[in-house]
């Protein structure tokens, strides 16, 4: 299970985890604006392979999704 990047090779880490409200908040400060979460299957018509799609299912709770995908413009 991957978990903050794949970790196979050296650029494939994240360094930091964030959630909605925080990084829409850094996005706003930052000077993005139309900040939205994004799905691959509707906005590339296809899943594209990665994690953007993946999901952890727990116990008594169902799944829920992995990556937090957001765009925006600036």
């Amino acid at each position: 299970m991957a978990l903050m990047g794949g970790q196979d090779y050296e650029f494939n880490y994240h360094k930091s985890v964030f959630n909605k409200k925080l990084l829409t908040k850094l996005l706003t400060k930052t000077g993005f604006r139309e900040i939205e979460t994004w799905d691959a299957v509707t906005d590339f018509g296809a899943d594209i392979g990665d994690w953007s799609t993946g999901s952890l299912r727990k116990k008594g709770v169902g799944s829920f999704p992995i990556s937090l995908n957001l765009k925006a413009v600036r």
